[in-house]
């Protein structure tokens, strides 16, 4: 699919609202995991890996599994072609903060899933704060990345055995820059990695 003109003249002005060029932005790429890094992090081998789920916002819904977005600004469900893109700033916080949240049903008991955030941190001069939590049990982690670079923020959801019948587990980040930082960076997509 092609992009229209009155998307380009969009995709200009919010890049020189964050003081970049807008070939700038159509040059990003996402940054993964590799299965290396997925199965260390699981703490299994590569060959019992498997991807239930990749969300992305030109594709929130897969299964039982969705992707919500919170204050993003603009999303791009075409471009770049395969995932899509949603822009956010923590200039724009309010009600919420901005950020991006996963929930799919428990896949089965014992079962820890790795959930992978696919970002663009756009300002090289700036720090990035972060919140990542994991939930139903609320667990989270403060994250202060550096800017201009893509980045992966990934999260441990445990199975939550404790709690019996049908259930749903999930990721969320939010960023927790202050609004005059003006801190801009976009989503790729959400991966949840799994154990067979």
């Amino acid at each position: 699919m092609s992009i229209s003109e009155a998307q380009l003249d969009l995709r200009r002005e919010v890049a020189s609202a964050f003081g970049l060029e807008e070939p700038a932005i159509r040059t990003f790429e996402p940054k993964m995991l590799t299965d290396v890094e997925r199965a260390e992090r699981l703490g299994v081998e590569i060959g019992k890996l498997e991807t239930p789920f990749q969300l992305t916002p030109a594709a929130p819904r897969a299964k039982d599994a969705y992707l919500d977005l919170y204050q993003a600004l603009m999303v791009l469900a075409e471009w770049p072609a395969a995932t899509g893109m949603a822009l956010f700033s923590s200039r724009f916080q309010w009600p919420v903060f901005p950020g991006a949240q996963i929930s799919f049903p428990r896949l089965k008991k014992g079962q820890t899933c790795l959930v992978e955030f696919h970002l663009q941190l756009l300002d090289g001069t700036k720090t990035y704060q972060f919140r990542a939590f994991d939930y139903p049990l609320g667990g989270f982690e403060d994250l202060s990345i550096p800017g201009g670079s893509a980045h992966v923020i990934a999260v441990l959801v445990p199975p939550v055995d404790e709690i019996e019948g049908t259930l749903d587990l999930g990721a969320a980040i939010q960023q927790r820059n202050d609004e005059a930082a003006n801190a801009g960076w976009e989503l790729y997509s959400v991966r949840v990695s799994a154990t067979q």
